[in-house]
């Protein structure tokens, strides 16, 4: 959820991290979004993505990328979305750990970022 909220990743794309595509010792701590094993979506999204905040934190604790969630995005999801609406913290039922993501690329429209 960390990485999620901020860096704006997929779901399908965070699970698939591995220790071959997390880069946390270099000048810029990232993640290398790679199609191994499967398609990507677009074409841009393949992708170096920078590791700041809870999102860095959250990288470090778990070096090796999240091998429970590998290939398994909906199970994620569907966990995630049971505990915010078991803990009340789902405004409405159409909000969802996918929410994130729009509410990301809602924040840099609003601030007019560069593609």
């Amino acid at each position: 959820v960390y990485i999620m909220a901020e860096t704006g990743m997929r779901p399908v794309e965070i699970v698939n991290l591995d220790e071959s595509t997390i880069a946390l010792d270099g000048e810029v701590p990232h993640v290398q979004v790679r199609p191994i094993g499967r398609r990507m979506k677009t074409k841009q999204s393949q992708r170096d993505m920078p590791l700041v905040g809870v999102a860095l934190d959250a990288m470090r604790a778990h070096p090796k990328g999240f091998p429970r969630y590998k290939d398994k995005s909906a199970s994620l999801s569907a966990t995630v979305n049971k505990f915010l609406a078991d803990k009340g913290l789902r405004p409405t039922a159409d909000y969802s750990l996918y929410s994130l993501r729009h509410t990301f690329k809602d924040r840099l429209r609003a601030v007019e970022a560069p593609e």
